[in-house]
């Protein structure tokens, strides 16, 4: 579960801020995961028929098991683009790397965290709602007792956007 509020100050710029409420499946069971986070999303100039964008976010994170928050760093730089001859189709792509910025009690220790690396297509189903299908690759490096891991993932993900244009790379 996940609730926040985006105000575009600019074309270019927006600010949000979240709240998520996130179950962790884990060998203690099932753990539910605090979070919260602030962040800037910047539309860079076009190159060619490619929309970068660059987010930057600072998440709080908190379980009851941890003996105090963590706060971390993401950044995410994402490019889109029209599909030649199909132009409600969109190719999406994207990196983005976590980094801890502290050692938390039983929790996460500082530094690089986790790596992500996303290909896709999105398609809008209305003006305000998108799907989007595809493989992320993660690598998940500080995880305390458990080992340093690869993960390949399908995604199936739902975009809702209230904002004109909000889905198109063109």
């Amino acid at each position: 579960f996940r609730t926040g509020v985006i105000k575009r100050l600019t074309p270019s710029i927006q600010l949000s801020a979240a709240y998520a409420f996130v179950s962790r499946h884990t060998v203690l069971g099932t753990l539910f995961e605090h979070q919260s986070y602030e962040q800037v999303l910047f539309t860079l100039p076009r190159l060619g028929k490619w929309v970068p964008t660059l987010r930057l976010r600072e998440d709080q994170r908190y379980l009851a098991e941890w003996g105090d928050a963590s706060h971390r760093i993401r950044e995410s730089f994402r490019m889109t683009r029209p599909l030649p001859g199909k132009p409600a189709w969109t190719l999406v792509v994207y990196e983005e790397s976590f980094v801890n910025l502290d050692d938390t009690v039983r929790g996460p220790a500082r530094g690089l965290d986790q790596v992500r690396l996303y290909s896709g297509i999105q398609h809008p189903i209305t003006k305000d709602l998108a799907v989007e299908f595809g493989y992320m690759w993660q690598e998940l490096r500080q995880l305390g007792a458990r080992p340093h891991r690869r993960n390949h993932n399908a995604l199936v993900q739902f975009q809702f956007c209230a904002w004109r244009d909000c889905h198109r790379a063109a």
